[in-house]
């Protein structure tokens, strides 16, 4: 499947337990939905080629600059010193995403996963957030027809 059906996917089925599970309406079930959408791509976090990936790479690049800037320009250091620890955070960046990246439809495509997604979105942001990610998710691994147990 390619990332806009899944988004697609994600986004009915975000709305439709927004509207019949939680009786949600207006802009909670907007948000709901749209969210689900946005989630529906995270398992091909895996595959460097995904639009995830894509999206992941953008904000790592935004994490080296920031990082960069508090260490250096916000302490009155120089643009030198700047662009130097910005490349040494992305290659270190960049490092970690080839060694720990798991195989495509590996771990990310597993129910243990899911539940774990689950878990820290709750505790970062509570049942709503958490609800509509996981309906996203498993949007996709139902979508896609590859589910593992662990």
């Amino acid at each position: 499947m390619n990332w806009k059906f899944h988004m697609l996917f994600g986004a009915l089925l975000g709305a439709f337990a927004a509207y019949f599970i939680f009786n949600f309406s207006g802009s909670a079930l907007i948000l709901f939905s749209l969210l689900s959408a946005a989630s529906a791509i995270l398992p091909d976090l895996d595959l460097r080629k995904s639009k995830a990936s894509q999206m992941l790479y953008c904000a790592m690049l935004a994490i080296a600059i920031l990082i960069s800037y508090q260490n250096t320009l916000a302490k009155g250091k120089g643009i030198i010193d700047f662009a130097l620890l910005a490349v040494i955070v992305c290659c270190v960046m960049l490092a970690l995403d080839f060694l720990i990246r798991p195989a495509h439809r590996g771990i990310t495509h597993s129910l243990l996963f899911l539940a774990a997604i689950f878990a820290v979105a709750f505790f970062l942001s509570g049942l709503f957030f958490a609800s509509a990610i996981c309906i996203g998710y498993a949007s996709h691994l139902i979508s896609d027809g590859h589910i593992k147990m662990a």
